[in-house]
């Protein structure tokens, strides 16, 4: 809470109780793509609800981007054991709450270890694809 936006996503979550909240993130250039579900151990206080929809919304996004071949991963260095994080904190609250992290491209192409490049248009249209599909899996669950 020592931040204005935090403090802010915090007080529209609180207001509004929405059913989703998506934590995007960029994490190291040369990752891929992770999302959750979290690894193990999970806070034992987490709702079961919660955890049955990241089934629900993993499988969406994982087949969305397996239609375009791009490389992700789940259940590793994201864990849902504190519930403080920006991405556990809401799942508290009655939203489903993701956390994704793309691999960062500081705006600059950047050729990767396997001699790909990634770029920036890549980056943002992999964030794109992951949020345009969870509000399609919201819409559809949406009764």
């Amino acid at each position: 809470m020592s931040q204005p936006e935090t403090r802010s996503r915090v007080e529209a979550i609180v207001d509004w109780h929405p059913q989703l909240v998506v934590d995007a993130h960029e994490m190291g250039s040369y990752d891929t793509y992770l999302f959750n579900p979290p690894r193990e151990p999970i806070n034992p206080y987490l709702s079961k609800v919660v955890k049955n929809w990241w089934k629900t919304y993993t499988a969406d996004q994982a087949g969305a981007f397996d239609k375009y071949g791009w490389s992700y991963y789940t259940r590793e260095r994201l864990e849902e054991w504190y519930p403080g994080y920006g991405s556990s904190w809401p799942s508290y609250h009655g939203a489903v709450s993701i956390l994704y992290e793309q691999a960062s491209t500081s705006g600059t192409p950047l050729k990767r270890h396997d001699g790909t490049l990634s770029t920036f248009y890549t980056a943002v249209h992999h964030q794109f694809v992951s949020s345009f599909t969870n509000v399609q899996t919201l819409a559809r669950n949406r009764e």
